[in-house]
């Protein structure tokens, strides 16, 4: 059941990221709620909600490169060929099939990619990118195509 009200939603899928990413807790005053607004409309937030709270969620947009994503916050471009990897910049999740159904959504929402990656995916001393074809798989494991 989603809450009836928007606004509710997005506030309650921005204090999910808040409470599960300590991270948040160090960005400038002002800074979080504006940028989080922008993704929201423009499609870039997705959230799982499980008996009737949320359980996951992940800020994403597409982008030409790795360097872009991490210079400019706010890039994105719709056209699958200058925006080739799909950029998660946030990512939270308590739901075991959390991440999977995300990029679910984000097949719905953006299409195939070239790649998916981002600084959450990161393992120490690595930027994790990972080849469309293994979310497809991913997604076909799962019953999610």
């Amino acid at each position: 059941m989603q809450p009836a009200d928007p606004q509710a939603l997005q506030a309650e899928a921005l204090a999910f990221l808040q409470i599960h990413l300590r991270s948040l807790a160090d960005w400038p005053p002002g800074l979080l709620l504006p940028w989080f607004t922008w993704h929201w409309r423009n499609g870039g937030v997705g959230i799982v909600r499980h008996q009737g709270r949320v359980r996951a969620v992940a800020v994403a947009r597409c982008v030409a490169s790795i360097a872009e994503a991490q210079e400019h916050a706010y890039a994105h471009h719709e056209d699958p060929e200058s925006g080739r990897i799909l950029w998660c910049d946030q990512l939270a999740s308590e739901h075991p099939l959390g991440l999977s159904i995300l990029l679910a959504q984000a097949r719905l929402r953006f299409g195939p990619r070239a790649t998916v990656a981002g600084d959450v995916f990161k393992r120490p001393g690595e930027l994790r990118m990972l080849p469309w074809s293994r979310v497809e798989k991913l997604l076909h494991h799962h019953g999610l195509t």
